[in-house]
């Protein structure tokens, strides 16, 4: 084990401490700044993690006995293979103002591209359940924005988040959509082809590893980026 962490940039220790289930933001920080690193948080044992604050013995065994090498070699794999980017807390081209919110996502996933003029953006999200007269003025809200150089954001979900995403595209400006689930899944499955408009003229956003399937629990932490934008 100490041999393969050796062999890691703190790049990749950062993607494969964040595989690893049970390791949230908070959680992913905390080990980080007690052990120094995250390749000093792969090499140690279970005891070594339990003194530090917060971690309980069954989160210390979990990250003790996680396979992440294997973890982050396919994860490796299918990001290069998808031609999607990862951008690391602190890295250059880490959205500014998402830095400053409370738990910033250690890692990003992107598929497309983020720009300077992103900077300039408004989020538009809203029932799933909208009636038609409310997508409509959704989309026509946030196509008046984009022919003006505002970047919409949203979370690509049914009704208005999909509404505002299709007013952006339709008025030719720029639109991200952060996901509630892993780059490498659909949700909901219907939207494929929206995905595929967003990430040609604007971005695929997620904190989640590629093929993590969307949960409830997801969808807060997802918002708390699109705040950050």
């Amino acid at each position: 084990m100490a041999g393969a962490v050796q062999r890691l940039t703190e790049r990749d220790a950062w993607l494969a401490l964040g595989l690893i289930p049970e390791v949230g933001s908070a959680t992913f920080y905390r080990l980080v700044q007690e052990l120094g690193s995250a390749q000093a948080v792969l090499s140690a044992g279970e005891e070594a993690l339990t003194r530090v604050p917060g971690i309980s013995p069954q989160i210390a065994q979990t990250i003790a006995s996680f396979p992440w090498q294997d973890a982050l070699q396919r994860e490796l794999r299918v990001v290069e293979t998808r031609g999607l980017r990862l951008i690391r807390f602190g890295d250059e081209g880490y959205p500014e103002l998402l830095a400053a919110v409370h738990g910033p996502p250690p890692i990003l996933y992107l598929r497309g591209t983020l720009r300077p003029e992103d900077r300039v953006a408004v989020a538009i999200v809203g029932s799933r359940r909208a009636s038609p007269y409310g997508s409509a003025v959704a989309e026509e809200i946030s196509a008046a924005l984009a022919q003006r150089g505002v970047t919409i954001v949203s979370g690509m979900a049914r009704g208005i988040d999909a509404a505002a995403h299709r007013g952006a595209l339709r008025a030719g400006g720029r639109t991200i959509a952060v996901l509630g689930c892993g780059l490498g899944v659909t949700y909901p499955p219907e939207h494929g082809e929206l995905a595929d408009q967003i990430a040609a003229q604007g971005a695929l956003l997620s904190e989640f590893s590629i093929f993590t399937p969307p949960k409830p629990n997801h969808f807060p932490r997802r918002n708390r980026i699109i705040s950050g934008l």
